[in-house]
């Protein structure tokens, strides 16, 4: 379960899919600006909406407005792609953003919405990357020759090096980028920084990666119990590093990292979450005796450590599905009258809570 800041790019012509919310630091109408290049994409004016944007980016860059360059860059980038017959143009003109950045924060940026672009890529074109045989006739220049591993591989770097720069990204405050930022609800303290959208966003490339590459790699092996530990113990327990270049070493690492962060600015609702994202992604990962157990353990910590605590609440949820999703398993321990009846007593003690 991880509820994320994402950043929203290039998946369809429709500005309206992008934050229009800040006007940026002028008195420049973007929301208005937007609009109109909305509306000239309904009307079927296609020419008419990316003049209409060129003008915004103008603008933006004459301003010194990063966040509406990027906006903008994207929407236009996206719109030359439909009208594009060559598939990879779109990861090429990203990939160019990547290198051409002035500032640490713009790269890091560009490196998460390039690495997009390449998952959009193999979602369109997977049916002919999984047949290609690897590395056969592959060209570096040229990625319409890569085959799955070697984009995999890309992707990877490029998620990675978004969050490189750390302490920068995490004193970046993610408001100060709302025109490229969509937020989901109950996130409006889980995620401070920068560095806390970004790195959501690789952990949740990371923990799937697999899904994008061929290679016969072998996992990192979630075989100890003490992965499970409290957050306090789980960060300072050392990684084998013979798998630092494995994603779930990677993963491993990465929630290391933000559970620290949370705890050194006392940020108790973004722990809780990151935390509870853990514990799920470790539970989907182990080979363990006791699996169940372990889990249900580990969340109750949580809902003890934090009585009252909404977002520790979601823990509680994710103890009662988990038994009514296993319940075969618990009886006599608990009736369904008793999860049915614990489930409403969360309800009328969170009632916005998100489970």
């Amino acid at each position: 379960m991880i509820r994320l800041l994402l950043f929203i790019f290039l998946l369809t012509t429709s500005s309206l899919l992008f934050s229009q919310n800040m006007d940026g630091p002028s008195s420049f109408n973007y929301k208005k600006a937007w609009q109109e290049v909305d509306s000239f994409g309904k009307q079927a004016k296609p020419e008419s909406a990316k003049k209409a944007a060129l003008k915004i980016l103008r603008i933006a860059d004459s301003l010194g407005d990063r966040p509406q360059v990027i906006k903008t860059k994207c929407w236009i980038y996206t719109f030359e792609k439909i009208q594009d017959k060559d598939p990879t143009d779109i990861i090429k003109k990203t990939e160019k953003e990547v290198l051409s950045a002035d500032n640490s924060i713009d790269r890091a940026i560009w490196c998460n919405i390039a690495a997009k672009t390449y998952e959009i890529y193999i979602s369109e074109n997977g049916y002919i990357l999984y047949d290609r045989a690897r590395l056969k006739d592959t060209i570096k220049e040229d990625i319409s020759t890569w085959d799955i591993n070697t984009i995999e591989k890309r992707m990877r770097y490029l998620y990675l090096a978004s969050i490189q720069n750390k302490n920068e990204l995490q004193s970046t405050d993610y408001r100060a980028y709302l025109p490229i930022v969509t937020q989901e609800v109950h996130t409006e303290k889980l995620r401070n920084s920068l560095y806390d959208l970004l790195a959501a966003d690789a952990i949740q490339f990371l923990s799937r990666s697999n899904q994008y590459s061929t290679n016969a790699i072998d996992p990192f092996k979630i075989n100890d119990a003490r992965y499970f530990a409290p957050v306090k113990k789980f960060i300072e327990r050392p990684l084998p590093s013979r798998d630092s270049n494995n994603a779930g070493f990677q993963t491993m690492w990465l929630y290391q990292n933000i559970l620290s962060h949370h705890i050194s600015q006392q940020q108790t609702d973004a722990l809780i979450d990151a935390d509870i994202s853990r514990i799920a992604y470790i539970y989907s990962k182990a080979n363990l005796p006791n699996l169940d157990s372990l889990y249900i353990d580990a969340l109750d910590y949580i809902v003890r450590q934090y009585p009252g605590n909404a977002y520790a609440g979601q823990a509680k949820y994710l103890i009662l599905n988990h038994i009514y999703q296993h319940y075969k398993d618990y009886k006599p321990k608990y009736t369904l009258k008793d999860i049915h009846d614990s489930l409403r007593q969360l309800v009328e003690q969170y009632p916005n809570g998100e489970g």
